[in-house]
């Protein structure tokens, strides 16, 4: 594995290794999952598998961090997230071997759409996030790109010289006696 240093000093790899590796481990752990699991208990199986596949998607978010890229830890984790929510809604519709009654397929199907519908309203704030940080990006450049103002020619042209200040009679300092003048 090829690692790099960022700017931070913390390790940083390449994001299609880091998926591919990702990947790698998903397929066999899914694997290991559905034989440990044989016969009537294929159905927990694929819930386990789907289970696996949310937190392989959460920890390739997280591990789009320490890449270089981060665009194929970020298509890893669309890919997981689609393939872990298709995996439980179709178990627990139509899985094999189902034991769930109606009322748990029911309960099952709204904790798994819940749970869709917290993902795709944290990926819709991410976007608008990114798509500010994009146009603070671009003004940044923009205003880097512009040449320096001078310091004398901002100060003239944003200070109007100031008007002599009033001239005051002298005061006199009060007394000592305490008495009138």
């Amino acid at each position: 594995m090829k690692l790099r240093t960022n700017q931070l000093g913390a390790a940083s790899i390449s994001g299609v290794l880091f998926a591919v590796v990702l990947l790698a481990i998903a397929a066999l752990l899914f694997v290991g999952v559905y034989i440990a699991l044989p016969g009537n208990d294929h159905f927990y199986a694929l819930i386990w598998i789907g289970i696996l596949a949310l937190i392989f998607a959460l920890g390739s978010y997280l591990g789009s961090a320490m890449t270089q890229s981060p665009s194929g830890a970020r298509l890893a984790t669309w890919g997981f997230l689609g393939m872990g929510f298709a995996v439980l809604l179709l178990t627990i519709l139509v899985g094999p071997g189902n034991p769930l009654s109606v009322g748990w397929q029911i309960v099952g199907l709204v904790l798994v759409l819940l749970v869709l519908a917290g993902v795709l309203a944290f990926a819709s704030w991410r976007g608008g996030e990114l798509g500010r940080e994009r146009k603070r990006v671009e003004r940044r450049q923009e205003w880097a790109s512009q040449p320096p103002p001078s310091a004398f020619s901002y100060a003239a042209a944003q200070k109007a010289p100031a008007p002599p200040a009033p001239a005051s009679p002298p005061t006199t300092p009060p007394s000592k006696s305490g008495g009138s003048p």
